[in-house]
């Protein structure tokens, strides 16, 4: 699967982006949670949930990190992700799943860019609540602010109301952090930069016939 999207997705290979990427789910995971990280281009998805894949395999999408408004945005959105794959959801899901059919399936846009998992089923559906609860959790022992979850997902579904009462009791129940927790950060801003500013096109250099 993971060759798939390779195949399809156009990844970024601008070093600063993808060291900072790596070094925030370090941040979030621990040092003893392999992953194999690559940044797409784009998804064109609602949610630009990172795709996660069996085996530590994980595609964030450039469209999340434009579209956070706070370091802790993309921190609660990877977060998620990163739940799932701690979680060994994969694994679970498939157990609930009728013998037969596939927990995850990825499709694409017109263009082949976009990846986006379709398995949230009523069977699947806890293990999402669940990921968030996680995340949540997961953001404020790395110095995080888990409200910042909510934010994200309450603006991009906005009419899930199950998800955003799930996740509003999940935070309640965690204790305050007793120092303040970061909201934003100068190299979360550089990276957007990076990623907003248009590519340099080279002049054309006319020569006289």
């Amino acid at each position: 699967m993971s060759q798939e999207i390779v195949k399809s997705a156009t990844l970024i290979p601008d070093p600063a982006v993808r060291a900072y990427v790596s070094e925030l789910a370090t941040k979030l995971g621990g040092r003893n949670l392999l992953l194999t990280l690559q940044v797409t281009d784009t998804d064109r998805g609602r949610s630009h949930e990172p795709i996660w894949l069996p085996g530590g395999y994980m595609f964030i999408s450039a469209d999340l990190i434009r579209a956070a408004r706070t370091e802790s945005e993309f921190a609660g959105m990877m977060a998620h992700a990163l739940a799932h794959e701690v979680g060994d959801d994969s694994r679970r899901i498939a157990e609930t799943t009728p013998m037969g059919t596939i927990p995850f399936v990825f499709v694409g846009s017109a263009d082949g860019s976009e990846f986006m998992p379709r398995a949230y089923t009523a069977r699947a559906r806890p293990f999402e609540l669940e990921a968030d609860a996680s995340a949540a959790r997961m953001m404020l022992a790395a110095g995080y602010d888990p409200i910042a979850l909510f934010d994200y997902l309450s603006r991009v579904e906005p009419r899930d109301n199950e998800r955003m009462e799930a996740l509003t009791k999940a935070i309640a129940d965690l204790t305050p952090p007793p120092d303040p927790v970061v909201v934003d950060s100068s190299d979360f801003r550089k990276i957007q930069e990076r990623l907003t500013k248009p590519p340099r096109v080279r002049p054309t250099i006319y020569s006289p016939e």
